[in-house]
């Protein structure tokens, strides 16, 4: 079965996340695709300054 997608995001940051989320808010059908963890280098850094 093959998917059609309105939008694809590459990268699950903070932008891409956020492309994501308003893809979703446009009724579009919408996938992200991350190879590491969603959320980005945030995610693993001890310390945001």
């Amino acid at each position: 079965m093959e998917m059609i997608y309105d939008l694809i995001v590459i990268g699950a940051g903070p932008a891409g996340l956020s492309a994501g989320l308003y893809g979703a808010r446009a009724k579009m059908n919408t996938l992200i695709i991350e190879k590491d963890k969603t959320g980005g280098q945030i995610v693993t850094t001890d310390e945001v300054a």
